[in-house]
Order: C-alpha cells, then structure tokens, then sequence
C-alpha cells in the first residue's frame, strides 16, 4: 500500500509503524522511518476499510497480503511533519 505525504512524495506504507493517537488520530512513521505522519480524515477513512476487531482479544489490527498488524495505541514523541493524503 502506498501512501502520498504532503510533501509531494509517495511512500510505501509500513503497517508496522501505524500508531493510534490522541481522539484516534493515526500516525505512521515515513521518510525511512525518521519521521511521524499523520493521517489526514480522507486517509484514515481509506485505511479504515482494512481495519478489523478482534473481540475475543479486544484488539484492533489491520490485513495487507495475507499478515496481520496490530494497531497500537501511542503518540508520536516529536511534533510537525509530513501528514498522509
């Protein structure tokens, strides 16, 4: 999956790295893993159609070819950045 960063560049995604903030905002790390970028409302509505629930776990985790991530909660520890289209 490849995200587009305000920047003007495209990235493929790193589902690894997909955080869950404040208010469920989500961030991912970008630019070879040096940066956090947020997900602006139209991204994180696009991603959102790959989310699933695990009640039996009470967990959140998304599926790209065939592997499951899990969506953690944590919020990016530096501020500014690039945010994902």
């Amino acid at each position: 999956m490849v995200v587009s960063l305000s920047d003007g560049s495209f990235e493929e995604l790193n589902p690894e790295t997909i955080r869950i903030g404040k208010e469920n905002v989500m961030y991912c790390r970008v630019k070879q893993g040096n940066h956090h970028a947020r997900f602006s409302r139209k991204a994180y509505y696009q991603l959102s159609e790959y989310i699933e629930h695990d009640s039996k776990n009470d967990r959140y985790f998304i599926t790209l070819d065939s592997q499951y991530y899990d969506l953690v909660e944590g919020l990016p520890t530096e501020n500014g950045g690039s945010h994902v289209r």
